[in-house]
């Protein structure tokens, strides 16, 4: 969930955002839900999975470091078997 802003422009369903701050800075992302009794909305957003540390976490190898932020991408269901 993202919190709106006061502006004059509407946010509505469908329409094209930026994310500002946290993990998808910078990413855009596509309103799904408005909630405007809350100031809310909901976004959909491409994941950031980062397959290599999830491979070094749950595989018995040494713990993953903390690394840059994975790059936006498209995931299949085989990828992650």
């Amino acid at each position: 969930m993202i919190l709106m802003k006061s502006k004059s422009d509407a946010i509505s369903e469908g329409v094209w955002a930026r994310v500002k701050n946290g993990k998808y800075k910078g990413d855009l992302a596509q309103v799904v839900a408005v909630n405007d009794t809350r100031k809310k909305v909901t976004v959909k957003l491409i994941p950031r999975i980062d397959l290599r540390a999830m491979a070094e976490k749950f595989g018995g190898g040494v713990p993953a470091k903390k690394t840059a932020i994975p790059a936006p991408r498209l995931v299949s269901s085989s990828e992650l078997e």
